[in-house]
């Protein structure tokens, strides 16, 4: 069963705080070199808003691999750089709204081309999809994570009208690591601030599945979090987003997107709790105890969704009003 969202939101009121829950099992299936553009993929069109009917995309132009600040000495360009899908939009469509994703991965894997349906689902939307690389432990630690993001998205910012997107609806969409990564920078207004911007330069977060608390996980002994953090506690509460919210600091709108057993839907729930009681406006999406860590993540933007591509939809649209 969902619950309904009701009421317009807007960044500066108070958005009313909703669950979605899914009541059945889901499945789903120096200087870096210069872009390469490709066609982009297909995956049979994806679910289309009344409020973008009009402003979907057929075609959708891709620009890989651009750098989104310096390289230092000694790494791989590939990790400061991002993907750039910007829809061929009709004219006379407003600016789009621009989504930042962050690919998971334990802070130590991943890469910015695995985004899935995603691809198809900015295009038929007409958003525009930036897809973002990090320098990854061990080579590095916390906070360098949350520093190359931060970075990224006020290049999205800087960037978004040559791409035909909208600088004030950046919308900052994380997975697992990238999750903590994406509540992390929309929370703590710190690498932000050392990109040059501030917390107002993300209209909206979209936490896909992770934990919110360094100080439990790590403290647990998880190798995965000892290598991204370290092993000194106040390090762990300084990189949890748990840790950073507070009213009035300018943390914008959430949607946090959990599933599987209570004890791991708790950890978003937690999050939301103190979201809420700083007066954000946070929704909680909850696609069900059967669905994957992996599988959740897949279902964005995936035919047949109509648990997670839904929220997220109406979250998008409702952000930037």
């Amino acid at each position: 069963m969902a619950v309904r969202h009701r009421g317009r939101m807007r960044r500066h009121l108070l958005w009313p705080v909703a669950v979605v829950v899914a009541t059945s099992s889901v499945a789903a299936a120096c200087v870096a070199a210069p872009p390469v553009v490709d066609p982009a993929p297909s995956n049979g069109g994806a679910p289309t808003t009344a409020a973008t009917a009009g402003c979907g995309a057929t075609d959708q132009r891709v620009e890989r691999d651009i750098a989104y600040g310096p390289v230092p000495e000694g790494t791989d360009p590939n990790l400061r750089s991002l993907d750039v899908y910007t829809p061929t939009l009709p004219a006379g469509c407003p600016p789009a709204p621009v989504v930042v994703y962050v690919h998971g991965g334990g802070w130590q894997r991943g890469d910015k081309k695995a985004v899935g349906a995603k691809a198809d689902l900015a295009r038929t939307q007409g958003w525009v999809l930036v897809s973002v690389n990090y320098r990854l432990a061990p080579a590095v630690t916390y906070p360098t994570f949350n520093d190359d993001v931060a970075e990224a998205v006020v290049w999205a910012r800087d960037h978004a009208a040559d791409h035909g997107g909208d600088p004030d609806r950046i919308v900052l969409l994380g997975h697992s690591a990238g999750a903590t990564i994406a509540a992390s920078v929309a929370t703590d207004e710190r690498p932000l601030r050392r990109a040059g911007a501030d917390l107002s330069t993300i209209r909206c977060a979209i936490p896909v599945d992770s934990a919110y608390d360094v100080v439990t996980e790590a403290g647990a002994d998880r190798q995965i979090y000892l290598q991204a953090f370290g092993d000194d506690p106040a390090v762990w509460s300084d990189a949890s987003p748990l840790s950073h919210v507070a009213p009035g600091t300018g943390i914008p709108p959430f949607l946090l997107v959990t599933r599987g057993r209570d004890a791991w839907t708790a950890k978003a729930e937690r999050l939301a709790d103190a979201l809420r009681g700083a007066g954000v406006p946070t929704t909680v999406v909850d696609a069900g105890a059967a669905v994957s860590h992996e599988d959740v993540n897949q279902m964005i933007g995936t035919p047949g969704d109509a648990v997670v591509t839904p929220a997220i939809l109406d979250f998008v649209q409702r952000c930037g009003e």
